[in-house]
């Protein structure tokens, strides 16, 4: 028996919390967004993580993340630029984690680092994603209790 995984609208907007940094942001560039910020990490065993807009706020996105908020861009995205790169969006929600999660399932850290075959789709699809994310994105400041 197969599983159906239920999957995103193409018009649904997509988000991706993006650390300041080289690699990954440098808004002295063009564009600012980096290949490095759709590349998979360690940790990205299943595919890299993203959020859908509908269901968590891109502010919810940075105050939930490991460093300070201002340290963070966030992208916004339609799922469709991803369908037309020939990837998928899966829905991964965990308890411990905000609403709306989903993954790139072809982007993982094997798949990058082991497979020869897909580390070249990857970073040409991590390439376009890149230009793509830097059309909306939002940046968030600390802010000091008063």
């Amino acid at each position: 028996m197969t599983t159906e995984v239920p999957q995103v609208d193409r018009e649904e907007i997509i988000l991706r919390r993006i650390y300041i940094g080289p690699g990954y942001f440098n808004p002295a560039s063009t564009p600012p967004v980096e290949r490095g910020a759709f590349l998979p990490n360690s940790w990205d065993v299943d595919g890299i993580s993203l959020y859908i807009e509908r269901l968590t706020s891109a502010g919810d996105l940075v105050r939930n993340a490991r460093l300070p908020m201002s340290q963070y861009v966030v992208a916004r995205m339609k799922a469709n630029d991803f369908y037309n790169l020939g990837l998928s969006l899966v829905p991964d929600q965990r308890p411990d984690d905000l609403p709306g999660h989903v993954i790139v399932r072809e982007f993982t850290h094997d798949n990058y680092k082991n497979r020869p075959e897909w580390k070249l789709r990857i970073k040409e699809a991590a390439a376009l994603l890149a230009k793509i994310a830097s059309g909306d994105l939002l940046k968030f400041e600390e802010v000091t209790p008063t």
